[in-house]
């Protein structure tokens, strides 16, 4: 009975040795089959602190560690663990998972078990040199076990952090607010159905394949349907690589502007950077207007030294062509001819014989081209003499390509344009010169059109305009162009837009360094309460100036704003 009892206990123990060794054996061999969908942290982290140990000793900046990287990568072994996952780029793979990468790299590591796969990672010198890359600043691993493999990913990339867009927009708000305060007008109050509106935008610009000069006009009619009791509405749409790169609108300075909304996203566009920001601003003034600017008791701007006004009168050639616009080109020819017996000048003869030509007077057209071709420029001679055949055949002198025909268009509006500016006609004098841009897009009709804004009232348009203008001619490159700049300045000054004033005052100095311009930035910053610098101003132009009436006024300036 003992003895029984005792092979009965013996076959118990080796009946246990031999399930658990069944059960071991099972468990690694199962290992190979067995998927882990993460990698554990401790070994995440060991990879990543190995991965930077590296950088750093090759001098290199050290990577983050991406929770969403980690994802992709994960996501991502697991794909190509099986036969069918297609061939995407990095870049494009992380951008369609939402991250906001703007480069990628990836490396793919399959070995037969998770720990070679580690080893494998930093022995291979194309994998190394992957990890190295001095163009991404994140890192993620991911790792799946299948079939009997190990399948490891590690995804590289440059990416755009995640903004708080909220914060962002209300951010946004107070720098208007500051900016507003500063010149002295009332903040501006946020208006929830401007605000819906902006991030219906948004939205629009998310789905649709549309410009966004197609998707603001949308948006304005929207508005306009919803029976918002409010005056004019004006829309600002933005996209920027980063934060850094938005810009507020000059407009949202503007005295009459009273409410806003505002809305502010980020995400992967097309046509876009990956992780764009986006900001669409609405601005709308009260049904009845009424400025807040506060009055300011500050000097008035220096003119030019040459005065630089505005001649009352039309020039003998500006008369010609409202002449020809109007069809009275007899009358433009006469006006022509005696341009050019005031001033010598070929291309009058020019313009005179092709007035005759349109009143079909070939013979005195014929007569005018060649006293034209006898004295032309030499570049001009061929097509001079071309035309004197032309006439003399019968033919039409005139180019009916679409090139010729606008550059006339556009020089009739553009004429129109500024004689109805000089009568203060300033809504006919902007149709004009739109009707010019339309014909030929060039800055300085941008410039008329901000100008003829702000004679009429309109500063916030004017201010578009103008901050178009600047970014078609960022800086002046000639004389003409900080003449045109130093008036914007003065203009804005006058209604109280310090802060868009100093930007063209500044703008104008770079190519007009006079000291009239110095002078009217230093008032500028003491409008905007900008004491130092306006003193360092004023203080310069004392120490350059060798005018003792000049000195002593800007030692006076130093003074008053001396506490």
């Amino acid at each position: 009975m003992h003895n029984v009892q005792y092979k009965l206990y013996i076959n118990k123990r080796v009946l246990a040795q031999v399930l658990w060794t069944a059960l071991l054996c099972y468990s690694v061999t199962s290992c190979n089959y067995t998927t882990y969908k993460t990698l554990p942290k401790t070994k995440r982290t060991e990879l990543f602190d190995r991965a930077n140990t590296q950088r750093t000793e090759g001098g290199i900046p050290s990577l983050i560690l991406s929770d969403a990287l980690c994802e992709t990568a994960e996501s991502r072994a697991k794909a190509i663990s099986g036969s069918s996952e297609p061939t995407i780029a990095p870049l494009q793979r992380l951008v369609n998972s939402g991250v906001y990468a703007r480069f990628a790299l990836e490396a793919d590591i399959i070995t037969p078990t998770a720990e070679e796969a580690y080893t494998e990672l930093f022995s291979n010198p194309l994998h190394a040199g992957i990890l190295q890359h001095n163009g991404v600043t994140h890192i993620g691993f991911g790792l799946w076990v299948s079939g009997g493999k190990a399948h490891l990913v590690v995804d590289l990339a440059r990416i755009v952090e995640p903004v708080d867009t909220t914060q962002t927009a209300n951010s946004l708000l107070e720098q208007i607010n500051r900016n507003r305060a500063r010149i002295g007008v009332a903040p501006l109050k946020q208006e929830p159905k401007l605000s819906n509106a902006a991030t219906s935008l948004i939205d629009r610009f998310r789905q649709s394949t549309q410009d966004s000069e197609a998707l603001v006009a949308e948006a304005k009619a929207e508005i306009s349907k919803k029976n918002i009791a409010l005056g004019k509405i004006t829309i600002a749409f933005q996209t920027a690589g980063t934060l850094d790169e938005l810009e507020l609108p000059e407009r949202t300075s503007a005295p009459n502007a009273e409410f806003v909304g505002i809305s502010v996203a980020q995400g992967n566009y097309e046509s876009q950077d990956a992780g764009a920001i986006v900001m669409a601003l609405i601005l709308a003034t009260p049904q009845q207007t009424a400025t807040s600017q506060q009055d300011r008791k500050l000097p008035p701007p220096k003119a030019m030294p040459s005065g630089h006004k505005t001649n009352t009168n039309a020039s003998l050639e500006e008369q010609a062509w409202l002449a020809t616009l109007v069809g009275n080109h007899k009358k433009a020819a006469a006006l022509f001819e005696k341009a050019y017996r005031r001033t010598k000048e070929a291309r009058f003869l020019y313009e005179c014989a092709r007035a005759y030509a349109r009143n079909d007077e070939r013979q005195k057209a014929l007569e005018k081209m060649k006293q034209f071709a006898a004295i032309c420029p030499d570049d001009q001679k061929q097509s001079a003499d071309e035309m004197v055949k032309k006439l003399q055949k019968g033919e039409s002198i005139f180019d009916s390509s679409k090139a010729a025909l606008s550059s006339v268009e556009a020089k009739r509006f553009f004429i129109l344009g500024q004689k109805l500016f000089t009568d203060g006609q300033w809504e006919g004098a902007i149709d004009a010169f739109s009707q010019a841009y339309a014909y030929s897009p060039h800055p300085d009709l941008i410039y008329n059109m901000g100008l003829a804004h702000l004679k009429n009232g309109d500063v916030g348009e004017a201010l578009d305009f103008f901050q178009e203008y600047q970014r078609q001619v960022p800086e002046a490159q000639n004389a003409e162009q900080a003449k045109q700049l130093f008036h914007m300045g003065v203009e804005l000054y006058n209604v109280g837009q310090y802060e868009a004033a100093a930007k063209r005052f500044t703008m104008a100095y770079s190519a007009l360094p006079i000291e009239e311009i110095l002078y009217n930035l230093a008032l500028c910053h003491e409008a905007m309460n900008d004491t130092n610098e306006a003193l360092r101003i004023f203080q310069e132009l004392a120490d350059k100036t060798t005018d003792p009436a000049r000195k002593k006024e800007y030692k006076k300036m130093i003074k008053n704003l001396k506490p």
